[in-house]
């Protein structure tokens, strides 16, 4: 596979099929139809299982003795299906539909795998570049106070966290947060809750919000039958700089193409330029810190070109 040629799609939190139908999850595809061909970001865990059962052929690859990732893995794909599509538009349609052969694991051939942290430092692979971090799921969620020049101290798990004026939910949300000593800074009307997440070099404000909606999205513009959830509460990443209409036009298909690949949340523009990243998740039935990181990790995918 070219490292240098740009991929046609992107894709987070995936699942490939066996014969079987048993889900094969990956942090991150990518794809590129020219010759047609992905690239997989697996976790160690995901690669063994991947590899035991000698999925996408991987049993035919040169590994050496040594070969032991710590961190995560990028696997090469290519397709062993000649019949599949490889017009751009076709592969997007494609592969966002879980019943297409191109989401089945016998549909692609390994031809390579090596060490994430190595491709990126190799600083050849940009798409080794761009991937979030697996190891980094601890992001670093420091506490947002926006036009203040001091923040105050919050609650932790050691203290007893103060829920009084938040509503059910982010009590909830409050208590999690605190559990984990994850800073945060309630809002006036106690409908949302705000913090700053920190990947790399990249900084932005995380806004964690009360909807009451049954699926997080009724003022978002996109899909909302596509991106249901059980929950009543919204994550939204901010990027910083609104896009400008030139970049706006550029981007949004492709935004909204990812988004299509998502079982829950995505980007959302809206007139003036500004984008966020939203994932509705419940707080009952899930860790705040699992939505979290799967919000801030998927913008931490497309900060560089959206905050550029």
């Amino acid at each position: 596979m070219s490292q240098s040629t740009k991929p046609v799609h992107v894709g987070r939190d995936v699942s490939f099929y066996t014969p079987d139908g048993e889900p094969v999850d990956c942090v991150t595809v990518w794809l590129w139809n020219t010759p047609l061909s992905a690239r997989l970001l697996l976790t160690p865990h995901q690669w063994d299982r991947v590899y035991s059962a000698g999925l996408f052929d991987s049993h035919g690859l040169d590994l050496s003795a040594e070969f032991s990732p710590v961190d995560s893995l990028l696997v090469d794909l290519e397709a062993a299906d000649p019949s599949l599509p490889t017009d751009t538009h076709a592969v997007k349609e494609a592969f966002a539909d879980p019943n297409s052969p191109l989401r089945s694991t016998e549909a692609w051939t390994a031809t390579g795998v090596r060490d994430h942290e190595s491709a990126v430092g190799s600083g050849v692979d940009s798409t080794a570049a761009d991937a979030p971090r697996v190891s980094d799921v601890g992001i670093s969620l420091q506490q947002s106070a926006p036009g203040s020049d001091s923040a105050t101290v919050p609650a932790t798990a050691a203290e007893t966290v103060d829920t009084d004026g938040l509503t059910g939910a982010l009590a909830r949300v409050a208590t999690d947060l605190a559990a984990e000593n994850r800073p945060f800074e309630p809002g006036e009307d106690g409908t949302s809750l705000s913090l700053s997440a920190t990947v790399d070099h990249a900084t932005w404000e995380v806004v964690i919000e009360d909807t009451g909606d049954a699926d997080g999205f009724a003022d978002a513009e996109v899909d909302a039958e596509a991106h249901t959830t059980d929950g009543p509460c919204l994550v939204r990443s901010l990027v910083p700089a609104p896009l400008g209409e030139a970049r706006r036009r550029s981007l949004q298909p492709e935004l909204d193409a990812y988004s299509e690949t998502l079982n829950r949340g995505g980007f959302v523009v809206d007139s003036t330029g500004h984008v966020e990243f939203r994932t509705p998740f419940d707080p009952a039935a899930e860790s705040t810190t699992d939505a979290l990181t799967e919000n801030v990790t998927a913008l931490a995918e497309w900060f560089d070109r959206l905050a550029a």
